[in-house]
């Protein structure tokens, strides 16, 4: 059971991953011209997604065998 959560949390991991690279992108402008609003909002999915990918690190690493 353990392999299975470890695969499903490196796949989970996988694309909090790409959800933080592309926020990222878009909060730097690289997406185009952004509101303050819009620079907020896309901050917040970058914290967010670091204390995820975090979280998803540390139940990679409880699962990983010994």
């Amino acid at each position: 059971m353990s392999h299975r959560l470890g695969e499903l949390t490196h796949d989970i991991r996988s694309k909090v991953t790409a959800i933080l690279l592309g926020a990222s992108l878009i909060h730097e402008g690289k997406a185009g011209p952004l509101t303050g609003r819009q620079v907020e909002i896309s901050g917040l999915i970058i914290e967010q997604a670091e204390e995820l990918h975090l979280a998803l690190q540390e139940m990679i690493t409880l699962v990983r065998p010994a």
